[in-house]
């Protein structure tokens, strides 16, 4: 099956598996190793007190007979309350008829073991709403491999909202401000916008105004006429001409001086410039990106950037979260940026230790994503024993320094919020080194079985989401 982009709105799946015969796992991993869904393992007796969340928008159940009455009533009763959500049967071909009654009154369709992937994506497609699953005819193994394109990682709230507007903005022409500090991202979510575009074969030209010395950023921009000044002995065509039908991504907008604002501003009004030294204008079919690391709306009132040009880029806006305050995606991430450079430095690593994500956890990441990235980087490069250790983390500051020193809350608030801190970090870290195996992760954690569930929870951990 081709590998797809899919629109980032988490649609909320759940597996009924009253057998425990590990099927659900595997359509959990097929599920979530393509689409960003929510999916949630139900596994107990089909009683009728068994109740699944209402928002439930498909449910899976897992059928491995239709003999027994007692077993067929229960069912009947448990699926009665779910008739309007769309309900796909897992049968075992060999126990269960697809003429049964249950599955005639109630069951949408079915799929029968041994299946296949592809079969469990096609029925998550066909039976999710349309404004929950809207596939992309872009080719991912393709784009990656024509272009080192990488998907935005982490599966926190405010990072599927940064994806989802992504993927609603891309098909559109208009312009796009990304905003945010250093290392968040801003040049991966252009190119993802630039991908899913009509534009996605032509050309995405980045530039990074602010490394540009500001007298150069014009003729940067729109090229020169031979003569145009001293030592202009040829002509040279600027960035807008090379990406004439694709995409311009300027990076540091706020660097770029008054005078070329001016002329940027002409260009986005009717797609017209000027080369330097040239009487006449061209014409190019460009989409604007920009981005900025300061804010903006500051720079206007202190007269250093225009207001109407503001309104030019700003069609749509999109705000990218530091890693500090969706440090949920650390372990996502790290264990990305892990597999990433294992391939590139070919390395036999096996993972990274719960003490080491614990410390990642709790850095301040000043640096945000590419701080991490460097970090792990070189961890995997310097790496000897298979595993990343805590000591083997190279950071500057090893734990977070609060802004206030005194204590602004009760004792016992104080410290359930630092328990509760404790036990959501822990959770994700153990749960990362075990690929999601709550058996294993129980164990590492010396823990109840039954006790670590409740664990995972309290703090809304959902294992499929670290599966590999």
């Amino acid at each position: 099956m081709r590998e797809r982009l899919v629109l980032m709105r988490q649609a909320n799946i759940v597996i009924f598996d009253p057998h425990r015969a590990g099927i659900a796992g595997d359509v959990s991993q097929m599920i979530t190793s393509e689409m960003p869904h929510r999916v949630t393992i139900v596994k107990s007796d089909p009683s009728p007190d068994v109740r699944i969340k209402p928002d439930a928008d498909l449910i899976f159940v897992v059928l491995d007979s239709c003999k027994n009455p007692g077993h067929k009533k229960q069912f009947t009763q448990f699926l009665s309350k779910y008739q309007f959500t769309p309900i796909v049967a897992i049968l075992n071909c060999n126990e269960v008829c697809p003429d049964c009654p249950v599955l005639r009154q109630f069951v949408w369709s079915f799929v029968t073991t041994p299946f296949t992937k592809r079969a469990i994506l096609l029925h998550v497609q066909k039976f999710l709403p349309p404004d929950k699953i809207d596939l992309y005819d872009k080719i991912y193994v393709t784009m990656k491999t024509q272009t080192g394109f990488q998907l935005l990682k982490g599966n926190s709230p405010v990072i599927l909202e940064v994806k989802a507007k992504i993927l609603r903005i891309a098909p559109y022409d208009v312009t796009v401000l990304l905003q945010g500090e250093t290392g968040t991202g801003k040049e991966l979510c252009a190119k993802m916008i630039h991908y899913l575009s009509n534009r996605s074969q032509k050309a995405f030209v980045p530039v990074n105004c602010g490394a540009l010395p500001s007298e150069l950023i014009e003729n940067e921009l729109f090229g020169h006429k031979k003569g145009a000044y001293t030592n202009a002995s040829t002509s040279e065509e600027g960035l807008i001409c090379a990406a004439d039908g694709g995409t311009l991504f300027l990076d540091e907008i706020e660097a770029i001086p008054e005078a070329t604002q001016v002329k940027l501003l002409r260009f986005l009004e009717d797609k017209k410039y000027k080369p330097l030294g040239d009487s006449s204008y061209r014409t190019a079919n460009v989409r604007i990106l920009s981005a900025a690391k300061e804010n903006l709306q500051e720079l206007i009132n202190q007269n250093n950037f225009r207001e109407d040009l503001y309104y030019r880029l700003n069609v749509v806006q999109i705000s990218l979260p530091p890693l500090r305050v969706r440090n949920e995606d650390i372990p996502v991430l790290t264990d990305h940026f892990i597999k990433r450079y294992s391939v590139i430095y070919q390395k036999e690593i096996k993972g990274i230790t719960p003490q080491a994500l614990m410390k990642l956890m709790h850095h301040e990441w000043q640096g945000n994503v590419r701080e991490l990235e460097n970090v792990i980087q070189e961890s995997v490069v310097m790496n000897l024993t298979g595993w990343i250790e805590a000591e083997d983390l190279d950071m500057k500051k090893l734990e977070k320094q609060d802004e206030d020193t005194y204590p602004s809350d009760s004792f016992k608030r104080s410290k359930e919020q630092v328990v509760h801190n404790f036990e959501n970090t822990y959770l994700r870290s153990v749960m990362l080194v075990c690929r999601g195996n709550i058996s294993q992760a129980a164990r590492l954690a010396q823990k109840d079985r039954r006790a670590f569930c409740r664990l995972l929870k309290k703090h809304d951990i959902n294992p499929a989401n670290f599966r590999s």
